[in-house]
């Protein structure tokens, strides 16, 4: 199988060839998610185009799989080959014949994950896609492009994480709408509510912005993203431990870090000061 070029990905445009190398296909099967870490970046790219980027069960075990070897990683991005869709979730011959707990489990690692996550939505979302999307911290988006959940068309309750994290993202009122009504919504309304973070007019805006995120984050201290990202977490859940959050923050004063960042940042500013 060859490996994604930047015309197949198009929300990775702006990123170098040598991310590209780093890809290799999850499992054997076809239509398999690329996966790779390179410098620090943590790629997945969904790679059904033609299937609206759908995912199989095996895609699901493959990907669980990958948040384990993300330990050189400060960011992981989730995109998908093609111009039209991120993802539809999975297939109704998948929830008919092997709908189980995996789906699920595949997303709450991948929401618990103790990095910075972006979802680069190449393309409209649907179904279990909008939940995978949900689960990262950061959600780029394109205009005129749509999202949509099926369930309860489908006659299918969704499951407890997907339902939390809804609620949790999006608000009671956002995830009534989507959940009880089955009505797509467009871009505007996907910003509005919080589904996405931003909106980009193009796949190259999308993917310059992207870009640009991720150099921001290569520069933020990784220890104190993953617990800030734990208590930001646990607020939200109404479950904050403030024991914990109080000690991240001593040891934070307290640390190597700190003080060398501080001290970079004060010749920086002498440096400027001295012009």
């Amino acid at each position: 199988m060859p490996i994604p070029s930047p015309d197949q990905c198009p929300a990775l445009c702006a990123l170098s060839a040598d991310y590209f190398q780093a890809l290799k296909p999850l499992h054997a099967g076809e239509g398999a998610p690329w996966g790779g870490v390179h410098q620090g970046l943590a790629l997945l790219v969904l790679a059904r185009p033609e299937q609206h980027n759908r995912l199989d069960p095996a895609d699901v075990d493959a990907m669980q799989t990958f948040w384990g070897r993300l330990q050189d990683a400060s960011v992981l991005v989730i995109t998908a080959m093609g111009n039209q869709t991120f993802s539809s979730g999975y297939t109704i011959e998948a929830i008919v014949q092997n709908l189980d707990d995996r789906f699920e489990q595949m997303l709450d690692g991948l929401e618990s994950l103790p990095l910075l996550s972006i979802a680069a939505l190449n393309g409209s979302v649907y179904g279990g896609g909008t939940d995978l999307a949900l689960c990262c911290d950061l959600r780029l988006g394109l205009c005129a492009s749509r999202m949509f959940m099926p369930a309860a068309r489908f006659g299918l309750h969704y499951y407890p994480g997907g339902l939390r994290r809804y609620v949790q993202r999006l608000g009671l009122s956002a995830a009534s709408m989507l959940m009880l009504t089955a009505q797509t919504i467009d871009d505007a309304c996907m910003l509005r509510i919080g589904f996405l973070h931003e909106r980009h007019e193009s796949h190259q805006a999308l993917s310059q912005r992207l870009t640009v995120l991720i150099e921001a984050q290569m520069a933020n201290d990784a220890a104190v993203v993953a617990a800030m990202k734990r208590d930001l977490a646990s607020l939200a859940a109404n479950r904050f431990d403030h024991a914990a959050a109080r000690e991240s923050f001593v040891s934070s004063l307290q640390s190597p870090s700190l003080a060398q960042r501080l001290k970079a940042a004060g010749e920086r500013r002498s440096k400027k000061s001295a012009r």
